[in-house]
């Protein structure tokens, strides 16, 4: 059985505040004294959104036009504090999962092309091929994980919804086939990191 944390979202509690660096640490302690095997990590990615308009952000700049703008602040600090746990479970043998849309800046953050560096790996998957009726590409960027089940790319074979309006805020939620898939690796390489022991 895999016993599961809470979900860490700051809409659950203040203490789960990615903000915090104290929550960081804490987090980074779970893992180097092994009480946390795995982690799967979404940071938004409002600002570093394509579609953000207008943009406070570009390819070029993914730090942002105005660094000190809150929004701006906000977004960077969430990324890097995803990062850098990311970061800690390729140090310490854990297993690492970080989402983000296929057309996120934040891919493109110095930070993030340097773990790409160091062995993490990027995996593309469309939405739609695990049962949503949007094509929503997502990046899920692995660390010391076998995760070739999620390069899914969308088989051309149907139509699509727009996401937008009434749409938009449920497409940011996983779809059951997606939710199941991620569970199924998570559960595939826990398994084989506890009979590696």
């Amino acid at each position: 059985n895999v016993v599961c944390a809470p979900v860490m979202d700051i809409s659950f509690s203040l203490q789960y505040d990615l903000m915090d660096v104290r929550v960081v640490e804490w987090l980074i302690f779970m893992l180097e004294s092994k009480r946390i095997h795995a982690v799967l990590l979404a940071p938004p990615c409002t600002t570093f959104s394509p579609a953000a308009y207008p943009p406070c952000r570009s390819y070029e700049n993914p730090l942002g036009f105005n660094r000190s703008e809150f929004k701006v602040y906000h977004g960077t600090k969430l990324a890097h504090a995803s990062l850098c746990i990311m970061f800690t479970t390729m140090r310490t043998d854990s297993l690492g999962l970080l989402e983000q849309p296929r057309r996120s800046k934040m891919r493109w953050l110095a930070t993030w092309k340097r773990l790409v560096e160091m062995g993490m790996e990027e995996h593309f998957l469309a939405s739609c091929s695990f049962g949503s009726i949007h094509m929503k590409e997502i990046c899920f960027a692995a660390v010391n994980m076998q995760a070739e089940s999620l390069d899914r790319p969308c088989t051309r074979d149907h139509n699509h919804i727009k996401i937008e309006g009434k749409f938009t805020r449920p497409s940011a939620t996983y779809v059951d086939g997606l939710a199941y898939e991620l569970a199924c690796v998570f559960k595939r390489n826990l398994d084989a990191m506890h009979k590696a022991l």
